[in-house]
């Protein structure tokens, strides 16, 4: 957790989670359609809330929430990309040794183009809520002394962006733009599952592999046939691929 504190009069108390999603914490809470009411306080899918981590307002627009208890909603700026599941260990086998990539503190995504950066796809744009404190600012010296950072790009007055180049491989980048994420060689299938910190049982295992028994529980799961031989995770949007810098 980044921070803690109180919304609209010390009535809504919430929790930065970290750069993407923080919590709303109510004694009275319900969820009505698109809006988040909190006792007499609306709050809908196209609201900012403002909060404050280490004493700099910061605001968080929110994407979506999902109630999680009876007085808790967890509210996200942005649902993660497939990049950052899949792309991110091109230049870096894993995220959990210390230090790592800011996973569960200050990161909020990861893209595999810019629209204000010309490239030739061997660029991977990660997003950060930028933050004035000792911890974040190891972060951002870990990341700038890594060998294949390229630069830094100033989003707006909340965010920055690293941007780290990688050496294109058609075999996972073209597979990873059409979701053919089965077809992506052995080696770089056991990178993903150490990146993301998941082992070899787990259902990212089971979308890597292709397998049988994955493609049987989403036949019931979603009440609809699957073709045998399918990947079983959906194609990349391509929109949210790429970070818009306005």
């Amino acid at each position: 957790m980044l921070s803690k504190g109180f919304l609209i009069n010390d009535k809504i108390e919430y929790e930065v989670i970290d750069g993407r999603n923080l919590k709303i914490v109510h004694k009275n809470l319900k969820i009505n359609g698109t809006n988040l009411i909190c006792g007499n306080t609306i709050i809908d899918l196209i609201s900012e809330i403002q909060v404050e981590i280490d004493g700099k307002s910061h605001v968080y627009k929110i994407n979506s929430f999902k109630k999680i208890a009876d007085d808790v909603v967890e509210i996200s700026t942005a649902k993660r990309t497939k990049s950052s599941f899949m792309m991110m260990p091109l230049i870096s086998d894993s995220r959990c040794p210390s230090p790592n990539f800011g996973w569960g503190t200050f990161f909020v995504n990861a893209y595999i183009g810019c629209n204000v950066y010309p490239h030739d796809g061997d660029r991977l744009f990660i997003l950060y809520r930028s933050v004035d404190t000792e911890s974040y600012r190891k972060l951002e010296k870990y990341l700038i002394s890594r060998p294949n950072f390229v630069e830094i790009i100033d989003v707006d007055w909340y965010h920055t962006c690293f941007v780290f180049s990688f050496n294109y491989t058609p075999l996972i980048v073209d597979n990873f733009i059409t979701g053919k994420y089965s077809q992506f060689p052995n080696g770089y299938k056991k990178r993903i599952l150490t990146f993301n910190c998941q082992d070899i049982d787990s259902e990212l295992a089971d979308v890597l592999y292709r397998r049988e028994s994955r493609r049987l529980f989403m036949e019931k799961e979603y009440n609809n046939p699957i073709t045998p031989g399918s990947e079983l995770y959906s194609i990349p949007d391509m929109e949210n691929e790429i970070l818009k810098i306005t």
